[in-house]
């Protein structure tokens, strides 16, 4: 796997701004609310591979 640029990394993950919302502070209302099950697939992969891959488990 090529790693991504910081560039392309951020935007692969900005779908994943409101989990990290809900993640860090209350939801506004129950319609904010997004289960983990909903993540997008490729920007959630990516994420979890990086950060296995800083860790030493991916």
């Amino acid at each position: 796997m090529t790693a991504p640029t910081t560039a392309g990394l951020l935007a692969r993950l900005a779908p994943l701004g409101p989990y990290f919302a809900v993640a860090t502070t209350p939801p506004p209302d129950a319609a904010a609310y997004r289960p983990l099950a909903a993540l997008p697939g490729a920007a959630f992969d990516d994420w979890t591979a990086l950060v296995g891959a800083r860790l030493g488990t991916g």
